[in-house]
């Protein structure tokens, strides 16, 4: 991203690039992912995360947000904002049966529930 315009890398389910070209050393992912629990409950995660040298993050979380803002995504209903472990402990102190969740895609990132 480093001056340059923001470029889609398309993703195999195996976390690489679909044209095989080595990563970028700084960037943005952005992820959404769809959470199925047992009782048909589901819940949606939409996160960024942005990498690089210290000096270059905040400018490639900039960038990937003013792209995905330029496309117009849908709005996001109200949700429940937290992290993975903060969800994750939310889920465990609510339901202490044990039961295993699964994703149905390939990204990972933080909660909210349909």
């Amino acid at each position: 991203m480093g001056g340059a315009e923001p470029v889609e890398i398309p993703m195999l389910k195996d976390d690489a690039p679909a044209d095989r070209r080595p990563f970028p050393q700084q960037g943005c992912n952005i992820e959404l992912t769809r959470i199925e629990l047992e009782q048909d409950e589901v819940w949606w995660t939409f996160g960024f995360e942005a990498f690089g040298d210290f000096n270059s993050v905040e400018r490639n979380l900039r960038a990937a947000l003013s792209l995905m803002a330029a496309r117009s995504p849908p709005p996001f209903p109200a949700g429940e904002f937290m992290s993975y472990p903060a969800w994750l402990d939310r889920r465990v102190q609510r339901d202490h049966s044990g039961v295993p969740f699964r994703a149905t895609s390939n990204e990972k990132s933080a909660g909210r529930r349909e």
